[in-house]
């Protein structure tokens, strides 16, 4: 096999400084706050509307219990004191017929009532619309936020936990962001006015009253502090509750070959115990405040009976005020009651908010430069320029320097944790380098924006990678506008058709989760297809005959061959006997490159390939299964 030829030597650009690693700011717990804000100036209407309720609301209350004073007053147990304030404006409307005058405060009763209800309505409506548009754009903001995240972040967090933050920690907002101001606001504004009115109708009495307030809220506070330290463990234990959950799902197959379920149910019923454990207690904390409130109005109501009762019979008091002023004490501690559910609410609210601000502080590794351009149309000359990248203060790659031409087929080959993927990742851009640049048709790919790169790169990544939805909804995975017979073609090239027209539906078929009803070779000929159906100049392939027997890695090898034409392929491989008729073959070891050439040329050389190549011809297959056990093709 003749040695590949001296490709002529390009001037060499002057290698552009890595672009600094931007330091993580502090966590910014006003980024929760602000998008909350930034979405309730876009319902302005609706909460003035909410307003107007609230205040409609509270206005109810405050008058619920005068038809019942001026009914005792006025007409059953008419007193002789001069009318003041209300009674003297509505005294002309009773001093008729008494059942005329009842039956004018029954109806007054019942208009009341109708205020209260329609007012109560129409607020709930408006709050709940509210807060299911604030939960929506948080959702929203978390997902995008959460995929922009480096894989650093996403190779160390639980699943499950980043699930339930997104799902199970915006509903317990849901309520919150919708009542939170004006449920608060009416029941603060009912408390103030029934106490106002009760020191206009008696100061002693609104002063008794008034003095209940202090230890009963010094009490409620000391209790908040409770549930919120417990509400923040009990959405920390819920979060690894889930995760474990998602992990046993995603490893299903290993648990069972390993007959390890009992160890599963036991690690499960740890984790799940301990949230409950952490629920109770918060309940109980929730329940103690409910009932101190009960207590204190109950004590507050008898003192207020025993003081009222004495004024009334020293004719100090009439009965009609003695029956407000108990309305209002017993009426004025619900508002109280309601405040303090709503503020356990949002004590466990705000361990919520923790939770998401924490990913909310978290910023996405190497954004777009703000004068990035959208990328040309590639060639695919390819070169690293000095590229060095650090993992968790282990360098993975060391001074890489390498150039492929346009057009040519390389393979790059190595030992496991020689950095092969990290090589990979960089040309798309799903990690940047720490030292040195990757350019493609001499320009720095920093230069570019990300989208309009990776548009341009088709790519079949070590894990294959399916989502549950329909056969070609996965190969159109890679190309949104792609028509009928563009997929059709795709699925063609990676020899997938024959297979996907046996499946019931053919294209139409629905996959499992993960593509777990096909077999490994079969996700992998998907894969290929996605990544073919971009027609890239392009073709990035991690391992793409990994898990096929030997008849279709010889029919996906044919259709990478086909697909080679007027493109640059690069082909990440362990099997060095699948790219033999490689154009180049790069040998990667300890994060540096130690040879590269054509295979005759590199298995003549004393060296790593031919260590490599001399283990790989006595080792199995990487991938062979023994056919017993069907459920772990692939692993």
């Amino acid at each position: 096999m003749s040695a590949l030829p001296v490709m002529p030597v390009m001037p060499v650009m002057p290698v552009m400084p890595a672009m600094p690693v931007q330091p993580e700011p502090p966590p910014h717990p006003s980024r929760f706050r602000s998008l909350v804000l930034s979405e309730l100036r876009q319902v302005r209407g609706p909460i003035a509307l909410a307003a107007v309720c609230v205040l409609g609301s509270t206005l109810a209350a405050l008058a619920a219990p005068w038809p019942l004073k001026l009914a005792f007053d006025r007409v059953l147990l008419p007193t002789r004191t001069p009318p003041s304030g209300l009674d003297a404006m509505v005294a002309p409307w009773l001093g008729g017929e008494p059942l005329a005058a009842i039956g004018l405060l029954c109806g007054a009763l019942m208009l009341i009532a109708l205020l209260a209800a329609l007012c109560g309505f129409v607020q709930q409506m408006q709050t709940q619309r509210i807060g299911f548009r604030i939960v929506h754009r948080l959702r929203s903001t978390l997902f995008e936020h959460v995929q922009q995240l480096p894989l650093s972040f996403h190779s160390r967090a639980r699943s499950g936990e980043l699930m339930s933050k997104i799902t199970a920690d915006t509903t317990t907002l849901r309520d919150v962001c919708s009542e939170s101001v004006l449920v608060f606001t009416t029941h603060a504004l009912t408390l103030v006015g029934m106490l106002a009115l009760l020191l206009t109708l008696d100061l002693r009495l609104g002063a008794l009253a008034t003095l209940s307030f202090p230890p009963l809220l010094l009490l409620l506070l000391q209790r908040l502090r409770r549930i919120t330290a417990s509400a923040r463990r009990q959405r920390s234990n819920e979060g690894r509750l889930a995760h474990r959950v998602g992990e046993m799902l995603q490893s299903v197959s290993l648990v069972q070959a390993y007959g390890r379920e009992q160890q599963e149910r036991d690690r499960f019923d740890d984790e799940s115990r301990r949230a409950t454990d952490e629920s109770l207690r918060t309940s109980r904390a929730e329940a103690a405040a409910g009932r101190l409130i009960e207590l204190v109005t109950a004590a507050a109501t008898a003192l207020i009976l025993a003081a009222g009762g004495w004024l009334t019979l020293r004719g100090e008091l009439s009965p009609g005020s003695l029956l407000v002023c108990m309305a209002y004490v017993s009426a004025m501690f619900k508002p109280v009651k309601q405040l303090s559910k709503l503020a356990a609410r949002m004590a466990k609210a705000r361990a919520s908010i923790e939770r998401i601000e924490e990913i909310l502080a978290l910023q996405p590794e190497g954004q777009d430069a703000a004068d990035a351009v959208a990328a040309p149309v590639l060639r695919g000359d390819i070169r690293f320029e000095q590229v060095s990248v650090r993992h968790e203060e282990r360098t993975v790659l060391h001074d890489i320097d390498l150039h492929i031409p346009a057009g040519i087929r390389v393979a790059i080959v190595g030992p496991s944790g020689a950095g092969k993927s990290t090589l990979a990742r960089l040309l798309v851009r799903l990690i940047e380098p720490h030292a040195g640049r990757v350019c493609i048709d001499g320009t720095d790919v920093r230069r570019w924006t990300r989208r309009s790169l990776r548009e341009q790169i088709g790519m079949v990544l070590q894990d294959n990678l399916l989502s549950g939805s329909r056969v070609r909804d996965n190969i159109a995975y890679g190309r949104e506008d792609a028509s009928e017979a563009q997929i059709v073609a795709a699925a063609k090239l990676a020899r997938a058709h024959d297979f996907i027209c046996a499946l019931p539906g053919g294209y139409d078929h629905v996959l499992g989760p993960g593509g777990a009803t096909l077999s490994g070779g079969q996700r992998q000929r998907l894969c290929l297809a996605r990544a073919l159906i971009k027609d890239p100049p392009i073709l990035l392939l991690d391992e793409p005959t990994s898990a096929l027997d030997a008849s279709a890695e010889r029919q996906v090898r044919a259709a990478i061959a086909s697909a080679h034409a007027g493109r640059t392929s690069i082909v990440i491989a362990h099997q060095l006997h699948s790219v033999l008729d490689a154009d180049l073959i790069v040998v990667l070891q300890d994060g540096r490159i130690v040879q590269q050439g054509r295979h005759a040329e590199l298995i003549a050389q004393a060296g790593a390939y031919r260590t490599l190549f001399g283990t790989a011809e006595t080792a199995p297959v990487e991938g062979s299964v023994p056919p017993d056990l069907p459920l772990l093709e692939g692993a």
